[in-house]
């Protein structure tokens, strides 16, 4: 005991140098996770509080854009609306674990097409009034009958075509965008989340360096032939494997 009293005296100070420094580094690993939760945190309220915003592109096509969210799979059904079971099934299909996903929902607005028709009559005088149309992304036809007595008319197409080439992603801003050259798209919702590939653990076992507090309890002889023991407290720098416990996991 007395050996043990002798090296607390002697080393009073590096040990309360150590305990020191591991306390600070405690606290910056703590303020860093906290400032990453809250980061995350005004990230998704601007999602929830972004508009859709819609620009013009040098080529003429329209770019839709929204403010993304961070969140874990757990979090997309209240987020965007999308079920951790739908995830799961997507991820089975890709083997893989996703990383980003989008919600896109579109209207085809047309205002006016100059059309190709012709006309036919039946015995019972109900007009037939075919029709089609055809340009760089859209196609169609069909046909409109009218009836003057009593008078009704009713439209029908019989096939309608449309390319629509569409280019989804993120920004380095975690803003998701759509685009499409395709002027008969419209974007009316554009959504987003960013997601983690893999679930962090806490826990987990490798290799380990750097400076610390060594300690322990020991048995040593002398050359006279006295045995010691007692515990041992040192610092210095250290190599080899161990358990890690994160503080943050996200």
């Amino acid at each position: 005991m007395e050996e043990n009293t002798t090296f607390f005296k002697k080393n009073w100070k590096n040990i309360l140098l150590i305990i020191f420094s591991c306390v600070i580094v405690a606290l910056i690993m703590s303020t860093t996770c906290t400032n990453q939760k809250l980061e995350i945190a005004e990230n998704n309220l601007e999602a929830m509080t972004d508009t859709l915003h819609t620009y013009k592109l040098q080529n003429g096509a329209l770019m839709y854009e929204k403010q993304g969210y961070i969140a874990k799979v757990s979090e997309l059904e209240s987020f965007i609306g999308v079920q951790e079971k739908e995830i799961k099934e997507l991820q089975k299909k890709l083997k893989s674990a996703l990383a980003t996903i989008s919600k896109l929902k579109a209207e085809v607005r047309v205002d006016t097409l100059v059309m190709h028709d012709s006309t036919s009559v039946d015995q019972d005088s109900v007009y037939h009034n075919y029709f089609n149309y055809t340009d760089r992304w859209l196609s169609l036809d069909g046909e409109t009958k009218f009836q003057f007595n009593p008078f009704t008319s009713n439209t029908i197409l019989n096939c309608i075509n449309m390319e629509v080439p569409l280019t989804v992603g993120t920004t380095e801003d975690n803003k998701w965008f759509a685009v499409s050259e395709n002027p008969y798209v419209v974007f009316t919702s554009v959504e987003g989340a960013n997601l983690s590939k893999t679930k962090p653990k806490r826990f987990a076992i490798g290799l380990q360096g750097g400076v610390g507090a060594l300690g322990g309890f020991g048995i040593c002889g002398s050359p006279d032939g006295t045995v010691r023991y007692g515990w041992i407290l040192g610092g210095g720098f250290y190599l080899g494997a161990g358990f890690t416990w994160k503080l943050c996991v996200f």
